[in-house]
């Protein structure tokens, strides 16, 4: 077997996490505290069975005239490819009320991948609030 072509050392940190990227003292990147980390000390119990409501079903319910409304406000809208991506200027995705979010899951549905542009305020949140975004689709 083949000796590995690189080899990487992390630090433990203060509280036990290793982080998966390496930080660095002197980068003032904004986001840094949404880089991933790993706590070798947190363990979960196992999953248990759950029922699962789709939010885009909520949305596919409405009528077709109402399904995009989220879209209302944006300044522009782009497919990267006839049938897969969109690109999205011009909505907060932290304003995004709950209809408006289920909107958003059936057109991710539809198209696969959405981007959107700009998104200072959601990425300034905290880890509670991205949880609870997270939760809002699922589990």
């Amino acid at each position: 077997m083949a000796p590995p072509v690189a080899t990487e050392t992390s630090t433990n940190t203060n509280n036990g996490s290793i982080p998966l990227i390496a930080p660095n003292p002197k980068s003032d990147y904004p986001y840094e505290h949404l880089l991933p980390t790993f706590d070798k000390n947190e363990f979960y119990p196992p999953l248990k069975p759950f029922e699962h409501i789709d939010p885009a079903a909520r949305a596919a319910a409405l009528p077709e005239s109402e399904q995009r409304a989220f879209l209302k406000n944006a300044t522009r809208i782009r497919n990267l490819t006839p049938k897969i991506g969109t690109e999205v200027v011009g909505i907060d995705l932290t304003s995004l009320d709950g209809p408006a979010r289920d909107q958003l899951a059936l057109e991710v549905a539809r198209r696969g991948v959405i981007a959107f542009r700009d998104q200072p305020n959601f990425l300034a949140q905290t880890a509670e609030q991205f949880r609870e975004w997270g939760s809002y689709y699922g589990r």
